[in-house]
């Protein structure tokens, strides 16, 4: 799950809801730090894009369907400080990172472990995380235009 960069922060690299905590609404922990390591902060927001966002096809979206995932990708990176020279970079490591996590995930539900299994099923399995990738790859110009819609 690390960055093929590297580079020169610690990433997470699983920053999801369940790895956070919560108190009265507001996050106060990250836990779970059992896949950190170096990388660049695009790749970190990357993966934190794609679970919060989320990043998927309304098919895909659950009760989050209703929700924009452009305009909600635009203000996660505004808020995060991202500079305009990033938004390739970090497009990039939506999919890449979306392709990692796939092999990983993948690795898992062989190894038939319970949690990876439950959630790959939840998800619809290979034939929706294979909708889920060529869904991220045909939006890699929406997501552009997003990103430069905040910051022109």
């Amino acid at each position: 799950m690390a960055d093929p960069c590297n580079g020169p922060t610690v990433c997470h690299n699983d920053v999801c809801p369940e790895n956070v905590v919560f108190r009265n609404g507001e996050a106060i922990a990250l836990l779970d730090f059992d896949l950190a390591a170096p990388g660049r902060r695009v790749w970190d927001l990357a993966h934190t894009a794609r679970m919060w966002i989320p990043l998927r096809p309304p098919e895909l979206a659950g009760e989050h369907a209703h929700l924009d995932p452009f305009h909600r990708l635009a203000v996660l990176a505004s808020g995060y400080g991202l500079g305009v020279r990033e938004h390739q970079a970090l497009v990039d490591a939506i999919v890449i990172s979306k392709q990692f996590g796939t092999r990983y995930t993948s690795r898992r539900v062989r190894a038939g472990e319970p949690a990876f299994v439950e959630a790959w099923e939840q998800r619809g399995g290979k034939v929706g995380d294979d909708r889920l990738i060529t869904w991220l790859e045909e939006n890699r110009g929406a997501f552009l235009r997003a990103l430069s819609s905040l910051n022109p």
